[in-house]
């Protein structure tokens, strides 16, 4: 499974989702990617990303997401 999800989000705050996320037994096979106009250092500035979440900067780079996915993909066949 792929979760890509932003860090400001309407009502929610994307950095305590990921901390519940990273804590669910149901996640831990789910690969998480975040899409974000932060840079490193506002991201690490607001406790950063639990380990093995990816980041990407927007804007949306397409290519690295359809990387992940196939690999995902290649994974659930094997």
């Amino acid at each position: 499974d792929l979760l890509i999800t932003d860090l400001h989000m309407p009502a929610m705050d994307g950095f305590a989702m990921l901390r519940v996320l990273s804590q669910s037994p149901e996640m831990a096979r789910t690969k998480v990617v975040v899409v974000s106009g932060l840079d490193a250092d506002e991201i690490n500035a607001r406790g950063g990303v639990p380990q093995g979440v990816e980041v990407l900067a927007k804007p949306i780079p397409f290519a690295r997401l359809l990387t992940i996915a196939q690999g995902i993909s290649r994974q659930a066949v094997m």
